[in-house]
């Protein structure tokens, strides 16, 4: 009897053991599950910032209180985090700052291109005295004060600089910046905007924009001078004033350009990790073709001169719309790190954003109205989309794709 009962005890010792040796293994195996994290790449706005057509370095770009500081090459990159609406200023001592409303989405990167220019030193303005004050910078407007225009002297100046203005149909010839803002004068200012075409073209509605609350709006109608053929009006007052005419901008045509895609391969390892992401994002804009041929095609038998001066002359447009000069470049774009998850391999997909939109103004030609449309391709930045496949560790999804 003590020998069934020991036989019986020693086949229950082995089966719990057994068990028991079972269990453990099973507790091993779900310890082994891949650590999961989000893959979440954050909005940014990045670009340059130049003068002249050259990189301004130590400029100060901000969105709030997020900070970025241009390095030798104008570049500068912003880390905004969450999509939504941001306010992009840059400022630097000594140069008229520039600002812009711009709206940000995640996994993006937002290009953003300003022009900054220097500030004109002050003049003195006396009360029994004229005065003629020309901006220096394109040396495209002259402002011409009479005697009496200032009770006590006062020190005054004039800057030419871009704005971006094409949400308020401005097509800007010419810009200022007036200090002191606000300055009221006592007898009218005339203002003359050099013409360099001849007298068969000619913008026939040009007009006097003052800004108020960050928007351009209609103070006066301008005419032609028909002594100096130039654009003239008058002010009474100093704020940002612009002289231009109606450019109407038709609806944007997006498309896409494909960019190099980037591959972290975490297959085979338990642990995430985080790893660097540096994506190319092409800024800037350009005219959509030949600006001086679509002149020639609209203005049937405009004379070169002509065709050459209006170019320069949209140009100017265009920039006082898009906030900078015409040029493309691209730009390395560092990000924050990026987390991918255990036993996973993250493929980041880029693709350009590119719209086309088209200018249109109307001038006279030879006693003619004529409208003349100009398409104009700008560089957004870049979209990113993640990608995953998965490795043997994690069975589930063992050589699947997720988008």
């Amino acid at each position: 009897m003590n020998k069934y009962l020991t036989g019986a005890f020693a086949f229950a010792l082995l089966l719990s053991t057994s068990l028991s040796f079972t269990s453990c293994k099973d507790e091993d195996e779900v310890t082994q599950t891949p650590e999961q994290v989000e893959t979440k790449i954050e909005a940014y706005v990045s670009g340059r910032v130049m003068e002249m057509g050259k990189p301004l370095a130590d400029v100060t770009v901000a969105a709030g209180e997020i900070t970025s500081t241009t390095d030798s090459e104008g570049n500068y990159t912003l880390a905004i985090g969450s999509a939504g609406d941001v306010t992009v200023t840059a400022s630097k001592d000594g140069y008229v700052a520039a600002s812009s409303q711009v709206t940000v989405a995640e996994s993006e990167v937002l290009s953003l291109d300003f022009e900054l220019t220097q500030q004109n030193e002050s003049v003195t303005l006396s009360p029994d005295a004229e005065l003629a004050l020309e901006e220096k910078r394109d040396e495209f407007t002259t402002l011409f004060f009479q005697p009496q225009s200032v009770t006590a002297a006062t020190e005054v100046s004039i800057t030419e600089y871009i704005t971006r203005a094409e949400k308020d149909n401005m097509g800007a010839l010419s810009v200022i910046y007036c200090t002191p803002d606000g300055q009221q004068f006592e007898q009218p200012v005339k203002i003359q905007v050099v013409r360099n075409t001849s007298s068969d073209l000619y913008f026939a509605n040009m007009k006097h924009y003052v800004e108020e609350n960050g928007t351009w709006k209609v103070e006066s109608d301008m005419t032609v001078d028909p002594e100096t053929g130039d654009y003239v009006g008058e002010l009474d007052h100093f704020s940002n004033h612009a002289f231009g005419v109606e450019a109407q901008w038709g609806a944007k045509t997006a498309t896409t350009e494909d960019g190099a895609s980037q591959e972290f391969d975490n297959r085979g390892k338990l642990d995430a990790v985080k790893v660097p992401l540096t994506v190319e994002s092409k800024n800037g804009w350009e005219v959509d073709g030949d600006l001086a041929s679509i002149i020639r095609a609209a203005l049937s038998g405009v004379s070169e001169a002509d065709a050459t001066e209006l170019a320069s002359e949209l140009n100017r447009m265009i920039r006082n719309a898009k906030g900078c000069e015409s040029s493309v470049s691209t730009q390395q774009v560092k990000l924050n790190e990026i987390s991918i998850s255990g036993d996973t391999k993250a493929t980041v997909a880029v693709q350009h954003k590119i719209s086309t939109s088209s200018m249109t103004v109307s001038v006279m030609f030879k006693g003619q109205p004529v409208s003349i449309s100009v398409p104009v391709k700008v560089y957004n930045g870049v979209s990113m989309k993640v990608s995953y496949e998965y490795g043997s560790l994690t069975p589930e999804h063992s050589g699947g794709n997720i988008g």
